[in-house]
């Protein structure tokens, strides 16, 4: 399916290899090469209290949260993960999922359903790297909540030599895939004056990125229907069927 492709999976290491897998079975050539490092943060979790809801924001918050306090989904009545790749890290530590948005897997998604409409009085604590978008603890905190943000990853760029920046793109890529606006603007640090890679199919997660992805010079860009692995790698077979029949 994607024999003789090369294709570029940018996001974290850890993150990396169930997509790197699927394109190797595919009989593509995955460079994994991370454009965001995630490095823990470590905490002191006492002063942690219990919630009525723990929100993880994503896969990454879900597996350092639990790595530094593996006690953490006792200190919550209900917890809630943004999207399907969140839900599975947790449920693979055996943690009941109450709610995620059943379409989407952003902030805009979870606002939007009703646990989180009416819930004045209610003490929410979200579990995230620091930085990143202020939407949620903003719109929870205006609909009465008592919001306390966990920050448990820092997300740095990776710093590669020139020569092995100049050794990796020697043979040129096939696909791209981006994760994150982060990311997608350290891929475009990383690419540099290597400006024909620009014009490589780009797959991204959602409309947001992509909207970025244009406004950084990408002229091929493709949102896959979901952000998980299975859906960035059937986007990519789609879009190696494409080039094979010679359709745009």
């Amino acid at each position: 399916m994607l024999r003789g492709w090369r294709v570029w999976v940018s996001r974290p290491a850890r993150q990396a290899r169930g997509l790197c897998a699927l394109i190797e079975d595919a009989g593509g050539e995955a460079l994994c090469l991370p454009a965001l490092e995630i490095r823990p943060v470590s905490l002191d979790w006492s002063p942690v209290g219990d919630s009525d809801w723990l929100i993880f924001v994503s896969r990454n918050a879900v597996e350092q949260a639990f790595e530094q306090c593996p006690d953490l989904a006792r200190r919550a009545g209900r917890i809630a993960a943004i999207g399907r790749a969140t839900r599975a890290a947790l449920r693979q530590r055996n943690i009941t999922v109450a709610a995620m948005p059943a379409a989407g897997f952003d902030s805009e998604s979870l606002l939007r359903l009703a646990a989180f409409r009416d819930i004045a009085g209610q003490r929410v604590s979200i579990v995230k790297g620091w930085g990143g978008r202020a939407l949620l603890a903003d719109t929870l905190r205006r609909r009465g909540a008592q919001v306390a943000s966990i920050e448990v990853y820092r997300r740095a760029p990776p710093v590669y030599s020139a020569e092995t920046l100049r050794r990796t793109f020697a043979d040129g890529l096939d696909a791209m895939t981006a994760t994150s606006g982060e990311v997608l603007d350290n891929m475009s640090r990383l690419l540099g004056e290597r400006r024909a890679l620009y014009d490589v199919p780009l797959i991204v997660v959602s409309r947001r990125v992509a909207d970025r992805a244009a406004r950084l010079g990408f002229t091929r860009v493709e949102v896959s229907r979901e952000p998980g692995d299975e859906a960035l790698f059937q986007a990519l077979v789609e879009q190696r069927g494409r080039h094979a029949t010679g359709r745009p």
